[in-house]
């Protein structure tokens, strides 16, 4: 009897020590999802500005040398440093430019590919002097040009020397042309002249034919350029005469097959779709609805490359890109398929060819594919540390109403974390990413920088506006005169769409851009009523200034967005929010480069200066040794904090 009576008292105990922890359990889960649920906006993220760009590089100008890869490297990590890697056929990565050299032209002030390479020997432009360098197969370096001398980019090595595009600085004046560097005495001709700018130079070494691509002011590159081919013989061309382009057609990326044909990218049917010239005709290759090349900001593009009989093609359309095989005499056209949903950039040899790809939830990496075995390989890669996918937002490709009864488009992101919902009944605030150019485009890769707000709560929206690059000439000359309205229209009219469907917050609306994009940014915060807060990027708010003060490239770009100057003076000035801050009732922040050459910081000055006087919150964060886009970590990582704490302290004194 005592033994059942002290069986029941254990089994009590017992009882109440499970009751006891189940209460406690059940406090604990209570806190932990009461922590769970957090306003948008203010979630803990792993995605910190130091991992972004901790260990973070760009890659641009693929290039292949035998059986070797090549590419460059822009480095954060190392302010904004650009080296060339290789990957040799022991498969390892070999960084070859030493600390002391950054492998990067100014030419156009945006540059574009900045070496070559041929068995081994390579020759790269040095940002700090602008000396074109030789690089032994040994590792030995030695200054070839003198200082100072002309830039160079997209350099070609021959049997005759290296042609390049050229880019002379002298007595206040600009004056591009073609060269021919004598790679052993650093000295240098001019193969051709008189056009006010140059892109492409290609020599076919069997035919001595050279083409190249050339256009005038007022024109943009993507508007027209004309494609010239000539004979070349002792150091000079002959029989020049132009294979196509011109009367607003823009031809760019031109290639010699490996049979002497030319082959080249033009828009002569409202998209860039690759031609080749048979006997003086041009002939479309694979006639689509789509784009096979993308706006000249860069030199050095390659949206297509030679395959044995074939041509492997890299096109976009709605946002996605895709590989096609066209092959050379039937013009049959077969689909590859790739790892990545957004390629830039395609080479080859007839054993391979590689690829700079990405993805929404892949971050950039470079490719290499053997089509004979089908086999690929990952020759390098942005690591994203490790990061859950429960903390990665994937956008959706939207396309919304706009004025005049027409169609923008754009990409969105939703607010992605595993750990966090929000309150029943609130709705995330939205950032609107406006992108540069203006004739440029958003993109659907894998952006950690993007991925910072989206794990914290905020919703993006990276507008297409029209005007931008990826949906066929036709909306690509849609901003024709119409800068700083129909690109304001679209941002406004994309948040209002996302407002409209109820998916954020009308109070809570941002916007933010770079360039190009920060003076849509500063125009709808001037002139618009629909964002709560700004950021600008090295933007632009004075017109007549940019078009004064820029550098050659884009001085006369202002021609076909607003007008000719000093015709069009009025429209400059009623377009440029500088002469109207009195309009401004929002808190705007601005981040600048001090040596900004495209933008100069002074744009950024007045306005910050202006909004100051009116008692704005505002501010300016003027970043030393940064140019037109920031290259170093430590700017990365404090324009990111900077502008959150902007976001939040601006919608805290609005009380929204």
């Amino acid at each position: 009897m005592l033994k059942k009576i002290q069986n029941f008292i254990l089994s009590v105990l017992f009882l109440g020590i499970l009751i006891i922890v189940a209460e406690q359990q059940g406090k604990k889960n209570m806190i932990k999802q009461k922590e769970s649920i957090q306003p948008f906006g203010q979630w803990n993220s792993p995605i910190t500005p130091e991992l972004i760009t901790k260990g973070l590089k760009v890659f641009s100008n693929l290039s292949i040398d035998e059986q070797d890869i090549y590419w460059t490297e822009l480095r954060p990590s190392e302010e904004g440093r650009n080296v060339i890697v290789k990957k040799g056929s022991d498969g390892q990565n070999i960084v070859i430019t030493p600390k002391e050299y950054n492998v990067r032209t100014r030419v156009h002030e945006y540059g574009g590919t900045p070496y070559t390479v041929k068995n081994g020997n390579i020759y790269f432009v040095n940002f700090n002097d602008q000396r074109l360098y030789h690089q032994s197969v040994n590792g030995d370096i030695k200054a070839i040009t003198e200082h100072p001398s002309p830039r160079f980019a997209e350099m070609e090595i021959t049997e005759h020397g290296i042609f390049a595009v050229a880019e002379l600085h002298e007595n206040d004046s600009v004056i591009n042309f073609i060269a021919l560097i004598d790679p052993e005495a650093g000295t240098y001709e001019t193969i051709d002249s008189g056009a006010d700018f140059y892109a492409s130079p290609k020599f076919h070494s069997p035919t001595q034919q050279l083409t190249w691509v050339s256009w005038n002011h007022p024109n943009m590159p993507w508007d027209t350029t004309e494609l010239w081919v000539a004979d070349f013989k002792e150091s000079k061309i002959t029989n020049k005469h132009r294979v196509a382009g011109g009367e607003n057609t823009s031809v760019i990326n031109p290639k010699w097959s490996p049979e002497g044909v030319l082959h080249y990218v033009s828009d002569s049917n409202g998209w860039w779709n690759i031609y080749r010239d048979i006997d003086g005709k041009s002939e479309n290759i694979y006639e689509i609805e789509a784009e096979f090349g993308a706006p000249l900001w860069v030199l050095g593009q390659s949206t297509y490359a030679f395959y044995e009989t074939s041509v492997i093609a890299l096109h976009q359309k709605n946002g996605i890109t895709k590989a096609s095989l066209i092959d050379s005499k039937t013009l049959s056209v077969s689909d590859i398929e790739l790892q990545g949903t957004s390629s830039a950039h395609i080479q080859s040899n007839n054993d391979f060819f590689v690829t700079l790809e990405a993805s929404a939830t892949v971050s950039p990496r470079i490719l290499k594919y053997t089509p004979d075995t089908q086999e690929s390989e990952i020759l390098v890669q942005n690591e994203n540390h490790g990061i859950d996918p429960g903390y990665i937002s994937t956008p959706e490709h939207i396309s919304f109403p706009t004025s005049e009864g027409q169609i923008a488009y754009g990409y969105y992101y939703p607010p992605t974390n595993k750990d966090y919902t929000a309150p029943e009944g609130f709705l995330p605030p939205l950032i609107v990413k406006s992108h540069g150019g203006p004739t440029s485009k958003a993109g659907n890769t894998l952006s950690m920088s993007y991925q910072y707000w989206t794990s914290r709560g905020f919703a993006i929206l990276d507008v297409d506006y029209r005007g931008s690059s990826g949906y066929g000439r036709e909306y690509r000359s849609l901003l024709k005169n119409s800068w700083g309205e129909f690109d304001r229209d679209d941002v406004e009219n994309g948040a209002l769409h996302l407002v409209k469907k109820g998916l954020v917050d009308s109070k809570r609306l941002a916007i933010t851009g770079g360039s190009a994009g920060g003076y849509t940014t500063l125009n709808a915060l001037t002139f618009g009523d629909v964002f709560t807060v700004g950021a600008s990027y090295y933007g632009v708010s004075d017109l007549e200034l940019l078009g004064k003060e820029t550098h050659k490239f884009e001085s006369r770009y202002l021609d076909g967005l607003i007008g000719p100057y000093p015709e069009s003076k009025h429209r400059y000035r009623v377009l440029s929010p500088i002469y109207f801050t009195e309009k401004i009732a929002v808190p705007i922040i601005f981040f600048q480069g001090a040596e900004d050459k495209i933008v100069l910081p002074n744009q950024a000055e007045l306005m910050y200066e202006a909004l100051k006087n009116k008692g704005i919150l505002t501010s300016l964060i003027i970043y030393d040794g940064e140019q037109h886009g920031f290259r170093q970590a430590k700017n990365i990582e404090n324009s990111l904090e900077k502008e959150l704490e902007f976001y939040l302290e601006a919608w805290k004194s609005n009380n929204s």
